[in-house]
């Protein structure tokens, strides 16, 4: 009997949005972190006012990403506990 949901894809899902929600924290840390005077004022400048931003921007973006990393995985395991259920109901 076949699923009603792509439960593996939905649990595939969630846990590449992880890695990806990972790796933006990762460059935040790296854009905020690099120390005075490694590159030139000017690129310095840059950095420090795309780092200013992105900071920001990507805190919303996690925060949202691990909602809805949460909700994917909560997702899949109710429609795998439905499955189950109506599979033994018909059995």
């Amino acid at each position: 009997m076949r699923a009603s949901y792509d439960t593996t894809a939905m649990r595939g899902c969630a846990d590449q949005l992880d890695a990806a929600t990972t790796a933006l924290t990762a460059l935040t840390r790296q854009l905020t972190a690099l120390p005075r005077h490694a590159v030139p004022d000017v690129v310095d400048g840059a950095l420090d006012r795309l780092g200013r931003r992105g900071v920001d921007l990507i805190a919303d973006i996690v925060e949202e990403s691990h909602a809805l990393v949460d909700g994917l995985r909560q997702a899949a395991h109710a429609y795998d506990e439905v499955d189950q259920a109506l599979m033994r109901t018909f059995q």
